[in-house]
């Protein structure tokens, strides 16, 4: 891979310690959990049961992992953006750096 590339890394819980310094900049998109039972549900219900399973889904297991992990990884403190994404098609900066300071 050439020096100038860029890679670009999505995932579930991408900010715990344990791999933060593997990012030169990083990005938390932040959502309200009552929000995500629906959300996900719009999107992914066509490779599940149905909308209700899905939901149902969100909140018996990614919303547990996503509060744990937001208490003790606390994912916002090592962002250098935070995006508002209540509302995906007017997302808003609620935090930023355009550059990491250096170390």
């Amino acid at each position: 891979m050439s020096d100038d590339a860029v890679v670009i890394a999505d995932g579930a819980c991408p900010l715990r310690p344990e791999l933060r310094d593997f990012f030169d900049f990083r990005i938390f998109v932040d959502i309200d959990f009552d929000l995500v039972p629906a959300r996900g549900a719009g999107r992914d219900a066509a490779w599940r049961e149905s909308e209700q399973a899905t939901a149902e889904h969100y909140c018996d297991y990614y919303i547990p992992a996503e509060r744990i992990y937001d208490t003790e990884a606390d994912p916002r403190s090592p962002a250098d953006v935070i995006v508002d994404n209540r509302n995906p098609a007017h997302p808003v900066l609620r935090q930023g750096r355009t550059r990491r300071a250096a170390t």
